[in-house]
């Protein structure tokens, strides 16, 4: 192997970012843990003492152990919660990243008045979100704050990397990993770490699962976009695209409110509808060019008088 291709492999797989927390305020570490005690806390402190939001740049070789030992230790003394670090893999070790991903589920049930959906519809990566979400649910039932009407928590993939969908449609307990190939790259992943818990949380929960075609994925951004004026990535046109599935097969009934998860802009996926969508006119900078193309300006509402509304 080339000396170069050497040093950036060793970098991708030991310089890892680890975002900190501190109250209302964000910092980034660009490694995954230091080596030491004293160099641990002193990168800590200048974190700190930097200005926000500024990023801080120490290349340092992380393992496992260390990551368990001194991540307890930051938490303790600098009541900061990592939440992003891993040991080079998808793994999150710590449980503040996934304990987030709650929120999801959380404001779910307060924008909808404070009730659950009775179908929830959430793409599967890593397999994070779904059993948070699943999670958040069960704690505002227990507290009391919604009532139990059965929620039912379904899984959505692209049908170009789509390990935990098989395993639940099978009836597996478990599921075979796969090399994806698809255009859905923020959910390709085949081999997902929490997959046997999305497993778990579907199948108790009494849902199902659904895989989507990347013609699907197209068809279903656009017809978000066209219907609801939400522009998503690939990621929300599979959890679409999926969630109709399910409807027509009816897994989800037609008369029972559904939650859809749109969990992407599509901003960050422009290229994926490239030949399918008009060509963008391009004109000169006048007025009489833009008008050619809008139409004439409309006339202006006529000014109130005083005193009247």
């Amino acid at each position: 192997m080339r000396p170069d291709l050497a040093q950036q492999r060793l970098y991708d797989r030991f310089y890892r970012p680890v975002r900190f927390q501190y109250r209302d305020q964000q910092w980034e570490i660009s490694t995954a843990l230091l080596s030491g005690g004293a160099s641990f806390r002193m990168a800590v402190e200048r974190a700190l003492s930097s200005t926000p939001g500024s990023r801080l740049q120490l290349k340092v070789v992380m393992d496992r152990t260390s990551i368990e030992r001194y991540v307890d230790r930051v938490g303790r003394q600098f009541y900061i919660a990592p939440v992003n670090a891993t040991d080079g893999g998808l793994r999150n070790l710590r449980p503040y990243y996934t304990e987030g991903a709650k929120t999801h589920g959380f404001e779910i049930v307060e924008q909808l008045g404070w009730r659950l959906p009775k179908h929830t519809v959430v793409p599967v990566a890593g397999g994070t979100i779904l059993p948070k979400v699943w999670k958040a649910y069960r704690e505002f039932v227990e507290l009391g704050l919604v009532a139990d009407d059965g929620a039912q928590i379904h899984a959505a993939q692209a049908a170009g990397c789509n390990p935990v969908a098989l395993a639940i449609e099978s009836g597996a307990d478990t599921f075979k990993p796969q090399k994806p190939h698809t255009l859905a790259k923020s959910i390709a992943i085949g081999n997902p770490a929490d997959g046997p818990y999305a497993i778990r949380v579907v199948r108790d929960s009494g849902g199902f699962a659904a895989s989507a075609s990347d013609p699907e994925i197209l068809d279903a951004i656009e017809r978000l976009a066209r219907s609801e004026g939400i522009f998503t990535e690939p990621a929300g046109g599979t959890t679409l695209a999926c969630a109709i599935k399910l409807i027509e097969s009816g897994r989800i009934p037609r008369d029972e409110s559904v939650c859809v998860s749109i969990t992407g802009n599509g901003l960050k996926t422009i290229e994926v509808q490239q030949g399918r969508l008009p060509e963008v006119p391009v004109i000169e900078a006048r007025l009489e060019a833009f008008a050619a193309i809008a139409g004439p300006p409309k006339a202006a509402a006529p000014a109130q008088e005083a005193g009247t509304r």
